[in-house]
């Protein structure tokens, strides 16, 4: 009997999240998807060639996760044989409107498709013809992969080797290899650098609230909503142009960002809706502040909490500004934020998530590459669980918002009437962005599901080798 050897690397605190909760839910919901529309007439042999040049260049690409004998959790094993899987979908068939429930059709499988995390071939796609002219390329991968910065990072990898496949030239320099990432930031999270970051989410003391409930929540067995299992689902719909633009406005006038602003209407809101004045939500962060990382493929975003003192009343300009600075805070520490640094607090140790959250994004810009037009149609990320998440994404068009939600927790029309109460939020500053700013805030119970209100009182304020290479860290 022979002994193999295999050599493997530690998980990221990212990916060692992830698996925490991988291993609480079946079926697995923890994926990232995008489609991109491609425009002009795409050779197949050259996107096969230029898929697998990728998969070659990014060893995440290539990484399977075992376990090693006495181990509970696993390591990053990285496959030396580029494979991957590469569907067709004929639909040239299909007219017009019929496209976009072919689509969704495609998302949703690639979405529920199972994922062999140890066969080392993460990567899933589909090519859907509609026409010699008209693709549709989808690319998903597994949640310990990639996150939804990566699949638009990989889109133009694919692009830029799809163009050398054509016509030649050079592949550019090594790209940084999520592996070796990864040791680097476990390196940081235990170093003398991160004992003040540390020490602010130790001190902060913020818990994940688990028992924080919504109207009309669904209850299963043992107590608490949600239970184990994990559901993921969505709605979406449209900021009007109008009140977009007053926020921004507002933002500006306040020196606050966008997101600042947005997540002030959230935590406004659910705490009304969950009457918990000491409700903390968290936001999602890029995990990218380090030269080299934007362009990186991984898994290396996370939702972090933004603590805020309970609050009964207030101006909402107040509100703004204390989210603005807990949000500088969370940027400046994220790196040194770990879960036992977390009190348990009344959930289940051993699935911890932070059940309300909030996301800020700017949408892909289309680009073109070997006279082809490549066009964002669709974006699925599921990297950690929730009860309750708003997304909004900011593209040429305006503010696109999602909420996406627990379908195990959370009935539909809750989901749809606490959609409708962020509107309103949003189109009560449309309306007088500057009355809003100085108004302030009622924390009492809502008269009706989803409802959002302000006072008009005045209130008073209140590794291995090639791991060394340092990072710099921007701004």
């Amino acid at each position: 009997m022979t002994n193999q050897t295999v050599e493997g690397f530690s998980l990221s605190p990212q990916q060692a999240h992830v698996w925490t909760l991988l291993e609480a839910t079946a079926p697995q919901p923890y994926r990232t998807c995008c489609a991109w529309r491609i425009s002009g007439r795409l050779e197949m042999s050259l996107l096969e060639v230029a898929l697998r040049e990728t998969v070659v260049r990014h060893e995440i690409l290539r990484t399977a996760f075992e376990y090693l004998p006495g181990m509970t959790v696993p390591l990053q094993v990285i496959r030396e044989s580029p494979q991957f899987h590469l569907r067709h979908h004929d639909l040239q068939a299909l007219v017009e409107n019929r496209r976009e429930e072919a689509l969704e059709s495609l998302v949703h499988e690639a979405l529920e498709r199972h994922l062999d995390l140890q066969e080392g071939a993460p990567l899933e796609v589909d090519l859907a013809a509609f026409s010699a002219t008209e693709h549709l390329l989808i690319l998903t991968l597994p949640a310990l992969c990639a996150d939804g910065v990566t699949l638009g990072n990989l889109i133009r990898e694919i692009s830029r080797a799809y163009e050398r496949a054509g016509v030649g030239g050079e592949e550019g320099d090594e790209p940084l290899q999520y592996a070796d990432v990864a040791q680097v930031f476990l390196q940081i999270l235990e170093s003398e650098e991160a004992a003040a970051g540390r020490d602010y989410w130790r001190f902060q003391a913020v818990e994940p609230q688990l028992a924080a409930e919504l109207p009309f929540e669904f209850r299963r067995a043992g107590g608490r909503a949600g239970g184990a299992s994990f559901q993921p689902a969505s709605l979406g719909t449209e900021i009007d142009t109008g009140a977009a633009a007053a926020g921004r406005a507002m933002a500006r006038d306040l020196g606050v960002s966008l997101p600042a602003l947005f997540l002030a209407y959230w935590q406004f809101l659910l705490r009304r809706l969950t009457h918990r004045v000491d409700l903390v939500v968290a936001t999602v962060v890029d995990g990218r502040r380090y030269e080299g990382l934007p362009e990186a493929l991984g898994l290396f975003a996370r939702s972090l909490p933004v603590p805020l003192p309970p609050q009964t009343g207030g101006r909402f300009v107040d509100l703004v500004l204390q989210i603005e600075r807990s949000l500088e805070a969370v940027r400046k520490w994220q790196e040194s934020f770990s879960w036992s640094l977390v009190p348990k607090g009344s959930g289940d140790g051993s699935v911890r998530y932070w059940p309300f959250c909030f996301e800020f994004s700017h949408e892909p810009e289309p680009f073109a590459a070997s006279g082809l037009i490549f066009t964002p149609s669709d974006a699925r990320e599921c990297w950690d669980r929730f009860k309750l998440k708003l997304s909004l994404v900011e593209g040429a068009s305006g503010l696109r918002v999602r909420l996406f939600y627990d379908q195990g927790a959370l009935d539909r029309s809750v989901v749809s009437a606490s959609r409708l109460g962020f509107k309103r939020c949003c189109e009560a500053v449309s309306d007088s962005p500057k009355r809003c700013s100085k108004t302030s805030m009622s924390w009492e119970k809502p008269s009706g599901s989803g409802s959002c209100s302000t006072s008009t009182t005045p209130a008073s304020s209140t590794g291995r080798s090639r791991c060394s290479t340092a990072f710099s860290r921007h701004g």
